[in-house]
């Protein structure tokens, strides 16, 4: 089945850049080892009576965190709209909606959860996002107001609550939620309308920007991307010799830079990191179908993940390979997170108050003796205009 060219998931690129639309038509989808495991947890969260044992066990921890911020919006809008726990309800997983369906401005969706009160004419819809990056809040994000016109073309609901969910995000950050009326909706229609008539001009411009390149599978052939890296890179002289010496030219370089030319350079350097994967998968398809002749792929490298740590201390202390104390010195590091989230997972079922920001102190104060504070660098980003 083929995919929308412009969808609920893209629409904000639209926004930000209209001639992306054009430019994406006939694309390939891109696989990413990221947009990968997030495939697979989305299919296990929409069929929650597959076999978990076989994902790792950080996975089956994200889904289980999935599974109770789903919990908790429901919890919020019972409390919010006075519902009582027997209220009479439908829902469903993996659902197309589609938004001004029949019209020039058709966009679907795919929304991953939704619950629905149809006596009390309200609509709940989830989006989950399981990758690293803090997306835009539900209050604001114009794929979840895409999914609220679709819900409510379907359903015609007085009220549609919208959330989204980020299980890798830390505990304050994991849920934001919206809600919508249908006098929104009528803004909402508009505002998709304003959308796809820019997309659909012929003289739809090309606007560069983080947010819209990040995804944009048109990165390879865009002029306009291809100009702001380039605007970057051509600051900065190219010179030949030792690693070393193109270093200190680089460093040197960049000290005389005005703050205008840095910018330009930091842009470049974003957009760059954009481009690597897919153009070092371009080039690894090209070598296989005998083009890009000055360029190799060497050898496919066999990899090897311990998918459960618990059960392979358990096998190695059986087989008297090792002692525990030993197969523990082996161990890289322990992540504070999850230690936190089961410490958590631990009170709140013996009956236990225990918030995440408990469970942290607890934990903290428990492993004081072996915590090494320091400081991350701060992340460099640019203003929003």
């Amino acid at each position: 089945m083929l995919r929308a060219v412009t969808s609920a998931s893209n629409i904000h690129r639209r926004l930000l850049c209209p001639g992306s639309e054009k430019l994406e038509t006939g694309l390939p989808d891109e696989d990413s080892i990221q947009s990968k495991e997030g495939d697979l947890l989305h299919a296990y969260d929409a069929n929650p009576d597959l076999v978990r044992a076989v994902l790792k066990p950080q996975q089956q921890n994200l889904l289980r965190i999935s599974a109770e911020l789903d919990e908790i919006i429901f919890d919020l809008t019972r409390e919010k709209f006075s519902i009582t726990e027997s209220e009479p309800f439908e829902e469903g997983r993996e659902t197309t909606l589609i938004a001004m369906e029949g019209t020039d401005s058709e966009t679907p969706g795919h929304c991953d959860r939704w619950r629905l009160y149809p006596a009390l004419s309200l609509l709940i819809i989830i989006d989950k996002k399981f990758g690293f990056k803090e997306v835009t809040p539900a209050s604001s994000n114009p794929q979840l107001r895409t999914y609220a016109i679709g819900g409510y073309e379907k359903w015609a609901p007085e009220n549609i609550v919208v959330a989204i969910t980020q299980p890798r995000l830390e505990y304050e950050r994991r849920l934001t939620m919206a809600c919508y009326t249908a006098k929104d909706i009528e803004f909402a229609r508009a505002e998709l309308s304003s959308i796809r008539a820019a997309s659909r001009r012929d003289d739809a411009p090309l606007v560069p920007g983080e947010e819209q390149c990040r995804y944009c599978k048109a990165k390879l052939i865009c002029k306009a991307y291809r100009a702001k890296v380039q605007e970057g890179m051509e600051i900065i002289p190219r010179v030949e010799g030792s690693v070393a010496k193109r270093e200190e030219s680089a460093a040197q370089s960049l000290a005389l830079c005005t703050d205008d030319q840095l910018s330009h350079v930091l842009v470049a350097i974003k957009f760059a990191e954009f481009l690597k994967d897919a153009a070092r998968e371009e080039g690894r398809k090209r070598v296989a179908a005998g083009r890009l002749t000055n360029w190799e792929v060497g050898k496919e490298k066999e990899t090897n993940t311990i998918t459960s740590p618990r059960i392979a201390i358990g096998l190695l202390a059986m087989g008297k390979f090792m002692t525990r104390e030993e197969i523990l010195d082996c161990s890289m590091e322990m992540h504070l997170g999850p230690i936190i989230e089961k410490h958590r997972e631990k009170m709140m079922a013996q009956g236990k108050k225990c918030t995440w920001k408990d469970a942290k102190e607890q934990v903290h104060e428990a492993l004081s003796s072996v915590i090494q504070k320091g400081t991350q660098r701060p992340a460099l980003t640019m203003k929003k205009k």
